[in-house]
């Protein structure tokens, strides 16, 4: 069984007094208690597992940043007496060059090199190695490491038993690294040939290496926090965490300080950072047995989905450069629960019989998976041809031919139409025509014939692409329409006998149907006309030329006398 050195501050299991130094110098002060940290919980997986969180190149400037100024041949005033560095060094049989890990090389390659190559070897986040060498040897932010001490010897204290000396053959910076990360690798991978004597799900943790300050049972949730127990095999008591950096009776500091050095430094050790979708919308599962991960740990839980099964999700998160969807249900109660999106495909829309629908009251066009309305009200009947449909939670969507050609995601909701049905209209009433006017059947957009002029008593209307079409009383039972524009509600009726009358006033003659204005006639000036027609209650007076050339011109009726 391999074992490993656990460096808890308070006892007398310190390696050496160049640790306890930089612990005493590097270790920050804090009376605040430690928020957030879960004993079962210490560090997600998918935290745990990102190599691709540094470069070398930004680990070399993170090393810099920890420590700008090397004191490389203790030229400071030492912290504990006897001098310089260098003095109160050479008084324990050290002496400089003190080699800070920004520094440091082996074997011909940089610290920083070191580490993002043992992250990649083993997919190991090169924040948690950086942490490791801080927690265990102070060595990222120690700006005089000692030579010949154990810093660089046994830097992440692999190999160095709580009870014995460390084993030589684990020495050395890369070593130290390698076998660190290697051992986190097995213990992701569940390696049946390391032995590790925790597992996920409910272990006996102590407080201490001293047993007779007790411990409880951790429901350890994954394999990164089973790692992390392996390595420092005890948790801090409350006191410990109430103590926030500093120290407590029965204390142990090995995963507090690596939680504090981590989120201090990197964030958050939970892997929480869901992204609300642009639409939060259903969606179906596409495969056979897709389950919800925990992305925690990306293990399956819960049932299993069948295709074309329909969820609602509101937000994504990526793992591992994989992105994953969470449903509504986990959004709102916070699981850490969501579908690989590989798993999942928008709810395509069905081809039907095309057919027109009417519009049976004021509407709008949504998008049916997110059921957001995209503008554009729809009046009450409005008619449209449909050819898609879609249900998503069991609400029945149509999408119109014009939709579909253009690639647009919109439907109109199943209760707001019927099959093809002009409403009524408005109060039915006389309309006319003083010409000829085509009948026109809307739905197919053709004319089928021509009216004669005169007056109709429409009863029914439809709007069909952005045209309201009229239909009278005696064509109900058909698909024959007039184009609204065609008709008038009011129409020019003849004199039985063409009438001279002189004006008592100057009038604006004008066309009473768009109020364009024409000319003006002076007063006493006498006109013959020939035709009227009636307007809010007033009537207008056309002339014998412009009746004969079909001039829609008049004049007010109130400003004429009889000769």
């Amino acid at each position: 069984m391999i074992t490993i050195k656990q460096i808890y501050l308070g006892s007398t299991l310190l390696i050496t007094s160049s640790f306890f130094l930089s612990l005493l110098l590097f270790t920050p002060v804090s009376a605040n208690p430690v928020i957030g940290f879960q004993a079962g919980r210490i560090m997600d997986d998918t935290v745990f597992t990102n190599k691709d969180t540094m470069s070398a190149q930004q680990i070399q400037a993170f090393l810099e940043a920890r420590v700008p100024i090397c004191d490389t041949f203790g030229t400071k005033p030492s912290e504990f007496g006897g001098g310089t560095r260098a003095q109160w060094a050479a008084a324990r049989g050290y002496s400089p060059p003190f080699t800070c890990l920004r520094d440091f090389s082996e074997n011909g390659k940089r610290a920083s090199q070191i580490i993002y190559e043992v992250s990649q070897q083993f997919s190991i986040n090169p924040q948690v190695l950086i942490v490791l060498l801080q927690k265990e040897q102070s060595l990222i932010t120690d700006d005089w490491p000692i030579p010949g001490s154990s810093q660089y010897r046994t830097a992440t204290g692999y190999g160095c038993p709580d009870t014995a000396p460390c084993d030589e053959q684990y020495f050395g910076l890369t070593n130290q690294l390698t076998w660190s990360a290697r051992m986190f690798r097995a213990i992701m991978n569940q390696s049946p040939t390391w032995f590790t004597p925790y597992v996920v799900g409910n272990n006996y943790i102590q407080f201490s290496p001293n047993t007779s300050c007790g411990g409880s049972i951790v429901n350890i949730q994954n394999r990164a926090t089973q790692a992390l127990y392996n390595y420092t095999p005890y948790q801090p008591n409350q006191a410990s965490l109430d103590a926030g950096w500093g120290s407590a009776a029965c204390g142990a500091y090995g995963n507090r300080n690596f939680y504090l050095f981590f989120t201090s430094w990197f964030g958050p050790t939970y892997y929480n950072n869901f992204e609300t979708l642009t639409r939060p919308r259903w969606m179906q599962v596409k495969r056979d047995g897709a389950q919800k991960v925990d992305v925690m740990t990306l293990s399956g839980v819960g049932e299993t989905f069948q295709v074309g099964r329909q969820l609602r999700f509101i937000d994504k998160i990526e793992v591992l450069g994989k992105w994953y969807l969470r449903t509504e249900f986990n959004n709102n109660d916070g699981g850490l629960f969501a579908i690989p999106q590989q798993d999942l495909e928008e709810i395509p829309y069905t081809p039907i019989e095309p057919r027109w629908v009417t519009i049976t009251v004021d509407a709008n066009r949504s998008h049916p998976a997110s059921r957001t309305s995209v503008g554009g009200e729809l009046k009450k009947g409005t008619s449209v041809r449909v050819v898609e449909e879609i249900t998503i939670n069991g609400n029945l969507y149509y999408r119109t031919e014009f939709n579909k050609n253009n690639s647009q995601d919109v439907g109109i909701h199943s209760r707001f139409t019927s099959g093809f049905m002009p409403v009524a209209l408005d109060g039915p009433r006389n309309f006319c025509s003083n010409s000829a006017i085509d009948l026109t059947d809307p739905t197919a957009g053709s004319v089928t014939g021509v009216s004669a002029p005169g007056t109709y008593f429409v009863t029914r209307k439809t709007l069909v692409n952005g045209v309201w079409y009229f239909q009278d009383q005696q064509r109900e039972s058909t698909n024959i329409f007039f184009v609204a524009s065609d008709l008038r509600s009011a129409c020019f009726e003849p004199f039985e006998n063409p009438r001279e009358l002189k004006l008592s006033r100057s009038s604006l003659r004008f066309n009473p149907y768009s109020n364009q204005i024409y000319d003006t006639l002076e007063r006493n000036r006498t006109i013959k006309f020939s035709s009227k027609i009636l307007l809010d209650n007033q009537w207008y007076f056309r002339t014998e030329n412009n009746t004969l050339n079909g001039i829609e011109a008049v004049v007010s009726a109130k400003d004429l006398v009889e000769i």
